[in-house]
Order: structure tokens, then sequence, then C-alpha cells
């Protein structure tokens, strides 16, 4: 924000903030694709978290099960995994809902969500790819404020100890702005990053330092079941808490 302010000397460039990496994890078996890119919006820092999760399909009652019993783990910010949401609702459970959907062959409208506590937009939706199995996408939206030296409510309300009644109030309103305001100017748009992560999703990575895969992009191997789609842009701890 410093550069967007005082120039090119300053801070970082928006394309260090964008990250893609993959996860194959064997218990449960799944594959975890993230991506995060960002925005300045009316002098505010938005960014947008994207996470297709693939199952087989012979996995998919072992899936609903680790997300009805470790739902903390798949929450998408600090307030469904401490305290819950007011109505009761969680991440988990949309997905849970996308799922039992796409076993029955129903097609679902895919809804904007909003955290009650912090400024962040967020929706959820499947997909089925046959013999392949079925992914849950997940996709949201953050916005950190302005990034003044004194923090106002948009930075510190995405914090742990963020527990302000009047400041949760504050925090209510936008209702399904994020979204919009980062969408009116994204370079790529929703539609263009979802089809872009699906198929980086199906791209073929090896267990070595660099694979070259047939459909020309190039993964970088960390070591263990984690590879970066090269070139690497930011630091994969940076985004740690916000991927997973």
């Amino acid at each position: 924000m410093k550069q967007h302010r005082c120039g090119i000397d300053i801070g970082f460039p928006l394309e260090a903030f964008r990250h893609l990496e993959v996860r194959h994890h064997e218990s449960p078996q799944k594959v975890v694709l993230s991506s995060a890119d960002a925005q300045i919006v009316s002098d505010e820092f938005i960014m947008r978290f994207q996470t297709w999760t693939l199952v087989p399909w012979n996995r998919s009652d072992t899936f609903v099960e680790q997300l009805a019993k470790e739902d903390y783990m798949h929450d998408i910010c600090v307030h469904g995994r401490l305290a819950g949401y007011p109505d009761g609702s969680k991440v988990t459970d949309h997905m849970i809902s996308r799922v039992a959907l796409l076993e029955n062959g129903e097609d679902c409208q895919t809804r904007l969500f909003q955290c009650p506590y912090c400024y962040m937009d967020y929706m959820v939706d499947a997909k089925d790819f046959g013999e392949q199995g079925f992914a849950v996408i997940t996709t949201k939206w953050v916005n950190f404020g302005p990034g003044r030296e004194s923090p106002d409510i948009k930075w510190r309300c995405h914090g742990t100890r963020y527990k302000d009644r009047l400041d949760v109030n504050e925090a209510a309103g936008h209702w399904g702005d994020i979204c919009a305001d980062f969408e009116t100017q994204a370079e790529p748009s929703l539609e263009d990053l979802t089809y872009e992560n699906e198929r980086r999703l199906f791209s073929t990575r090896k267990r070595r330092t660099i694979t070259r895969a047939p459909d020309g992009r190039i993964w970088r191997w960390s070591g263990g079941a984690r590879w970066f789609l090269d070139p690497p842009n930011s630091s994969p701890s940076i985004w740690e808490r916000w991927l997973w």
C-alpha cells in the first residue's frame, strides 16, 4: 500500500502476492490446489483466495466424515474456527451440502456468503469429474483495508483476538461488496481463474525438483507432497494461514 500511495521504490508490487501451490494427501486421499492474488480497490487492499479439493468418489464418505468431525481445519476465517457464526452455519456445512447435491445429480445455484465478524465474502461450489472424482471449490475475498500506520477495523477484524461487539456490527454491513469491488477490475476474472485452476489441478506433477508438464506448466517440488507453479512469486509461509 505504501508503494501504491508513494511510488515504486517502496513496498512490494501486487505481483508479489500472487501464489499457487498444490498438495497431494494420502490419508485421506485428496489433492488440494490453492491460489491467491490481490487488487487495490478504492485505496484498499483486497485479496482473492481459491481452493480446490479433489477427492475420489470412493472416498467421498470419508471426506464428508472428516469435514463433520474436523470442521475447524476447513474454516476459512478465524471466526468460524473460534466461535462459529450467529446463525449456526459453517463453511463445512456448505461443503457437505454441495457434495450431497452432486451425489444426487442435483444442481444448486452458487450463493455468496459473508462472515458477520470480518470483511470477507466467500462462496462454495462443487464439480463432478466422473471417474476422476469430484472437487469442492471455495473462493473468498478478504478486505485488509488501506494499510495505514494505525490499523482500522478492516485490518483488526481478521485477528484472533477480535471480539468487540461494536466492531462486529460495523463489519457485518458489507454484504457482498468485497467480492463485487474486486471482480469489477479483476485480472483474471473469477471465471477465467476458475477455469485455469481446474486445468492446473489435473496438470502433471512428479516428485523431482522440476516437472515440465505436457500442458506447458512448470512445477517446482518442495519435497514431501507439495508443488509450486513456477515462477514462485511469494513465500509459501506468508499465506499458510489463509490458504489452508
